[in-house]
């Protein structure tokens, strides 16, 4: 999964619109750092960025860890899922 250039704000919506939908239990959270944009400061974030390469950044965290693939894949879907209803 990457998160492209120009839809990093989009893609903040969507795990906005997803960690909602799946409830304040889920065990994911919005980055602090970059906001699930991915970004801060023209830069990939080292937050939830952290010991990952550029493209791999994907804005969500578990505890103070990057949330693995699956899990931002699962929020993606809950958004997708929530738009339909």
């Amino acid at each position: 999964m990457h998160v492209p250039y120009g839809e990093r704000e989009a893609h903040a919506e969507r795990l906005k619109r997803g960690l909602a939908a799946l409830g304040p239990d889920f065990v994911a959270s919005l980055c602090w750092w970059c906001e699930g944009t991915t970004m801060r400061k023209f830069e990939h974030c080292e937050v939830c960025g952290k010991d990952l390469m550029y493209g791999e950044v994907l804005g969500l965290l578990i505890g103070d860890q990057p949330a693995p693939e699956s899990v931002v894949n699962q929020v993606l879907v809950a958004a997708l899922a929530s738009d339909i209803e």
